[in-house]
């Protein structure tokens, strides 16, 4: 079935398909009969895949291998996603199944469009920077609330259309009252982690913060990580994790009337202690809600171009 992508981001190209399509017989049976699917992209590595099918739904096949880890995740990725149906802002999940004898992972998803994709497309307004991050937060609020952290907040994570923010890729997410149990272990996207959760595997809500921060950051700063282009992505990430105070993004260097309270808000996130970040989702998002006030009072249309698609992987170390 030819599905016209355009018509869901004015813009938006197509990526590149990968692979070849699973032979129909290599999926589960209660998979077999909802059309021929095609490969929409590598999300992470070769062991995630995601096939598209008929009416806007993805067929997520994470392949474990050896790994009991990522098989581990994987599996309660599903018990939690199910556990979240019907949460507002949570993508929604149909079915999923598990082949222990091959370490798979099927799980049948809505499909989104990330905001990775919208940044590579150059798509995002400067005014709808405080509304995406007012919809994570309240997104995240909604999780946490359900009894959850999300743990891995990253532009290929959270998925935007029109206003409407969803986040999906549970594989990372852990109970409110076992966060604190994960013993020596990074997990989440290093790009996005706060500097206590990679130096001394701590993570909280304060964490998440951080994580939405870093997200904001980028867009205002062209897409473009922090201290990069400077150095490689190793020599940024370091300084960021050795607390390095980060440098106002590029755009709120180039409009500082305009962006100011935008920018004060983001980089208060990004704070490296996090005794000094906003410590609650509502504070951070009491404090976009007025930064955003301002932003549209002025009436400014300003288009973020830059360069974001360096591709990401989550870890679970």
């Amino acid at each position: 079935m030819e599905r016209d992508e355009t018509s869901r981001i004015p813009g938006y190209q197509q990526p590149p398909v990968f692979g070849q399509v699973f032979d129909a017989g290599e999926l589960p049976e209660r998979f077999r009969n909802m059309g021929m699917p095609y490969v929409v992209y590598d999300h992470e590595t070769t062991t995630v895949l995601r096939y598209a099918f008929p009416e806007g739904k993805i067929l997520k096949i994470t392949k474990c291998g050896t790994s009991e880890a990522l098989f581990e995740h994987a599996k309660a990725e599903c018990r939690i996603l199910l556990g979240l149906r019907g949460t507002p802002g949570v993508l929604h999940v149909y079915d999923y199944e598990i082949d222990e004898a091959g370490k798979r992972v099927f799980l049948l998803e809505e499909d989104g469009r990330s905001l990775s994709e919208y940044l590579a497309h150059n798509l995002i307004q400067v005014r709808e920077i405080p509304v995406i991050g007012a919809g994570i937060l309240d997104v995240l609020c909604r999780i946490r609330d359900a009894g959850y952290y999300h743990l891995d907040i990253s532009p290929k994570n959270c998925y935007y259309d029109r206003g409407k923010i969803q986040i999906g890729d549970f594989n990372c997410s852990m109970p409110v009252e076992h966060v604190r149990e994960v013993g020596e272990h990074l997990i989440g996207t290093v790009r996005y982690m706060a500097p206590e959760s990679f130096c001394h595997y701590v993570h909280d809500e304060r964490s998440e913060l951080y994580a939405v921060g870093i997200l904001l950051y980028e867009i205002l700063n062209g897409g473009i990580e922090a201290f990069r282009p400077a150095g490689d992505a190793e020599e940024a990430r370091k300084r960021r994790m050795n607390g390095e105070a980060l440098p106002l993004p590029q755009y709120a260097v180039r409009y500082p009337d305009v962006l100011g309270a935008l920018a004060a808000c983001v980089m208060k996130a990004c704070t490296a202690d996090p005794e000094e970040r906003y410590q609650t989702f509502e504070d951070m998002r009491r404090a976009l809600a007025e930064a955003g006030f301002d932003l549209f009072a002025q009436n400014v249309d300003l288009s973020i171009s830059g360069g974001y698609g360096d591709k990401e992987i989550t870890v679970f170390d």
